[in-house]
C-alpha cells in the first residue's frame, strides 16, 4: 500500500513512531465525532425534495432501467456516470428521492472515512484529519440546500481526493508505484465519467506530481524518466474506465452521441445560447461559498504561506492545483455560475484547512501556553469556532423539521418538503392534477421535470426540457417534427420558455397555438391540452416514473 509522505512531529518536524494507547484512542475519538456529525447533517437531507436537475436524473436512471437507452431514448448534454449513479441507488434502495439520498449518504460516510485514514500521516498531528472531513463535508451537508444535494461536483470529489493521494503518494518499489498511479487513473477516469468539463484538473494533477516526484529525489534522476513513470500507469487507468464506457454505449448504440455531447455540443451552446453571462449569479453564489467556508478560509491561508517549504507534503500541492484549477474551471461555465458548481472547491479548502491549523498548533506546542495545554485542547480552540457555523446551519434545519414535519400525534413529511422545496410546492398545487392513476399519456414540460416525478408521467420526446436557454440552434431545429410526431397530451411551458420559443421556434409556437388549447394560466408558465384527440382517450400502458 502507498505511503502518505509524513511529517514530524516536534519543530520543525519530528514524528516518533511509538503510539500510546491514550494517542490511538484520541484519533478514534475524533474520528467517530466526525463521522457522527456528517451522518447527523446528512440525515437532515433525507427528507427534502429534489430540485430540477436531481429530478432529471432519476427520471433518466428510470428510463435506462426500463429499457431506454441513453441518449437515444432520453436524451441530455452531460456524461453518464451521473445517471449511472441514480441508477445504482434505485436498484440498491427502490427507484425514490430517498434511495438516491441513502446511496450519497452512504458514499459521502465512505468519503469521510477515506480522508480520515489516508491523511492522518499528512499532519503533525493525525486526529486533524478527521477535521478534513467535517470541514468539507459536514460543510457540505450543512450549507447545501434542495438544488445543490447530490450534485455532480460533490459526488466526484471522491475520486478525485483519491486519485490525488495515490499521485502524491511515496512508493518504495517501482511495481507499487506503476499500481498507485494506475489506480489513479482509474479514478480519474471515474470522475470525468461524471463530468468531462473538470479533466483538466487531473492533468494539473499529473504535472504537479511529475515536478515534486522528480524534485525530491536524491540524487536527481532524468526528469523524463520520472514524466514517463507516472504518466505510463496513470494513462493506461484512465483508458481502461473510459473505454470501458465507451464500450458499453457503443454496444447500446449512443458512442456517437456522446462524443458529439463531449466535444461537438458545447461549442455549439457556447456560441448559440440564450442566455448571457449572470455576473450578479456568480458573485451571490461566490459569496454563499465563502460564508459556508469562511472559517476554514482563514486556516487554509496559513498553510499556502508554507508551501514553498520543500518539506511540506506533496499532496497539499496537488491540493492547491485543484483548487486553482477548479476555481479557473468555474468561471468557465459562464452561463451558469450555480451554487453547486462551487462544491468542488469545498475538499481542497478542507485539507489545506487542517494543515493550517497543524502548523498553528506546531508553533503553539513550543510556547509558554504549550506547556500546560495539551495539543489537543489547543485544537479545540482552532475548531469550535469553525465548527460553529456548520452547528448553527444544522440546528436551523433541525428546528424547521421539528416545527413542521413533527407536529403532535403526527409525521407529516409532505408539509416539510413543501415547506424547503424551490418548486416541489408549487407544482404539487398546480399540476398534480395531471396524475393519472390509470396510466397518462406522456407530456412535454418546458421546465422542471420535477414534473414528470410527481405526475407519473413519461416525457414525450427524448431531449429534455429542462435546459432550452442553452441548447444550441440544432435543437431548435429538430423541435417542431419532434413534438409533432409525438403530439403529447399535455405541454406545459415555464415563463422563460414563453420567451424564448416564439423567437428561436416559430414552428413550435404555431404547434402549440393550433393543436393546444389553454387550460390553465397560472403564474410560472402555462398549461396547455391536445384538443383532438383529448388528453388520456385511453390509457398508457408503458412504465410510468415514480417519487
Amino acid at each position: 500500500m502507498p505511503q502518505a509522505q509524513t511529517l514530524p512531529l516536534q519543530p520543525p518536524h519530528q514524528v516518533t513512531s511509538a503510539r500510546t494507547f491514550a494517542f490511538a484512542a484520541m484519533e478514534i475519538t475524533w474520528a467517530a465525532v466526525a463521522l457522527a456529525i456528517i451522518a447527523g447533517v446528512g440525515v437532515l437531507k433525507l427528507f427534502t425534495p429534489f430540485d430540477g436537475d436531481q429530478a432529471l436524473f432519476l427520471y433518466f436512471a428510470q428510463a435506462i432501467d426500463h429499457g431506454e437507452t441513453l441518449y437515444v431514448d432520453v436524451w441530455d448534454m452531460k456524461q453518464p456516470g451521473v445517471f449511472w449513479f441514480y441508477w445504482l441507488g434505485g436498484k440498491m434502495f427502490g427507484f425514490s428521492e430517498l434511495s438516491v439520498k441513502l446511496l450519497e449518504l452512504a458514499w459521502m460516510l465512505a468519503f469521510a472515512i477515506c480522508l480520515i485514514v489516508c491523511l492522518r500521516r499528512c499532519f503533525n498531528y493525525p486526529w486533524l484529519s478527521s477535521v478534513v472531513a467535517v470541514a468539507a463535508i459536514g460543510s457540505y451537508y450543512a450549507f447545501a440546500g434542495t438544488r445543490e444535494v447530490t450534485q455532480v461536483e460533490m459526488l466526484i470529489s471522491f475520486p478525485i481526493f483519491l486519485s490525488s493521494w495515490l499521485l502524491a503518494a511515496d512508493y518504495h518499489s517501482p511495481g507499487t508505484g506503476a499500481a498507485g498511479r494506475g489506480l489513479a487513473g482509474v479514478f480519474a477516469g471515474m470522475s470525468v465519467s461524471f463530468k468531462l468539463f473538470y479533466a483538466p484538473i487531473f492533468i494539473a494533477f499529473v504535472l504537479v506530481a511529475i515536478i515534486v516526484t522528480w524534485w525530491r529525489r536524491q540524487p536527481r534522476p532524468s526528469f523524463f524518466r520520472v514524466a514517463w513513470s507516472i504518466l505510463w500507469p496513470f494513462t493506461i487507468g484512465v483508458a481502461v474506465v473510459l473505454s470501458t464506457v465507451s464500450l458499453i454505449l457503443w454496444r447500446q448504440g449512443s458512442f456517437d452521441i456522446l462524443l458529439w455531447n463531449s466535444f461537438v455540443y458545447p461549442l455549439l451552446a457556447l456560441g448559440s445560447s440564450a442566455e448571457g453571462t449572470d455576473l450578479g449569479r456568480l458573485a451571490r453564489n461566490f459569496s454563499w461559498m465563502l460564508v459556508s467556508m469562511a472559517p476554514w478560509l482563514l486556516f487554509a491561508f496559513v498553510s499556502l504561506c508554507r508551501l514553498n517549504d520543500a518539506r511540506e507534503p506533496a499532496i497539499l500541492r496537488l491540493m492547491l492545483a485543484w483548487l486553482l484549477v477548479g476555481s479557473v474551471l468555474i468561471g468557465l461555465q459562464s452561463l451558469m455560475f450555480w451554487k453547486y458548481h462551487f462544491l468542488l472547491l469545498f475538499v481542497p479548502i478542507a485539507v489545506l484547512a487542517a494543515r493550517g491549523i497543524d502548523l498553528l498548533l506546531t508553533g503553539l506546542g513550543g510556547s509558554k501556553s504549550g506547556r500546560w495545554l495539551t495539543p489537543a485542547m489547543l485544537s479545540l480552540f482552532f475548531v469550535l469556532p469553525a465548527m460553529g457555523s456548520i452547528g448553527y446551519a444544522a440546528q436551523r434545519q433541525a428546528e424547521q423539521f421539528q416545527m413542521v414535519a413533527l407536529r403532535p400525534g403526527t409525521v407529516d413529511l409532505e408539509s416539510y418538503r413543501r415547506a424547503v422545496g424551490r418548486d416541489y410546492g408549487w407544482i404539487r398545487e398546480n399540476l398534480s392534477s395531471l396524475r393519472n392513476p390509470a396510466g397518462g399519456e406522456p407530456i412535454y414540460v418546458f421546465g422542471d421535470p420535477l414534473v414528470y416525478l410527481i405526475t407519473e408521467r413519461r416525457q414525450a420526446i427524448p431531449v429534455n426540457g429542462w435546459s432550452w436557454e442553452a441548447y444550441p440552434a440544432r435543437l431548435w431545429q429538430d423541435l417542431p417534427q419532434a413534438l409533432m410526431a409525438a403530439r403529447p397530451g399535455y405541454i406545459f411551458v415555464d415563463q422563460l420558455a414563453m420567451t424564448l420559443i416564439p423567437k428561436l421556434s416559430p414552428q413550435t409556437d404555431a404547434f402549440i397555438a393550433s393543436d393546444y388549447a389553454v387550460v390553465r394560466e397560472l403564474d410560472k408558465g402555462r398549461l396547455y391540452a391536445r384538443r383532438s384527440p383529448p388528453p388520456d382517450a385511453e390509457p398508457d400502458l408503458g412504465w410510468h416514473p415514480r417519487m
